[in-house]
């Protein structure tokens, strides 16, 4: 179990914390992370992963009111997967795919 989590509002939060040796670890997305190192004249090597949540950074969720019309959903649905089988998906995530690889250091393994 977890004890004494903060949950910060912002990067600016996140580096004071940091920054005051407030925090030992924090979870954030290799986008954040990036924002994060260039917002604030940090280097990627100032920080080190110690576990990755390969899933949260790739995935999408469509989310909707409890309140959504029945059809609404039906074909927001049935768009999603039309556009997953027609390969638009891949074509539009891809730019992201790679920004969320890109210029993030990475520990050499053993």
């Amino acid at each position: 179990m977890f004890t004494n989590l903060i949950l910060t509002t912002g990067n600016s939060q996140l580096t004071n914390l940091i920054k005051y040796g407030r925090i030992s670890y924090f979870l954030s997305s290799k986008i954040g992370l990036n924002q994060l190192i260039s917002e604030n004249n940090m280097k990627p090597s100032d920080f080190t992963r110690v576990y990755s949540l390969e899933d949260l950074q790739t995935r999408l969720y469509i989310v909707l009111s409890l309140q959504t019309d029945e059809d609404i959903y039906k074909k927001i649905s049935a768009s999603y997967k039309k556009i997953v089988q027609n390969g638009t998906y891949d074509k539009i995530m891809s730019p992201l795919f790679e920004l969320i690889q890109h210029d993030f250091y990475v520990e050499p393994k053993d």
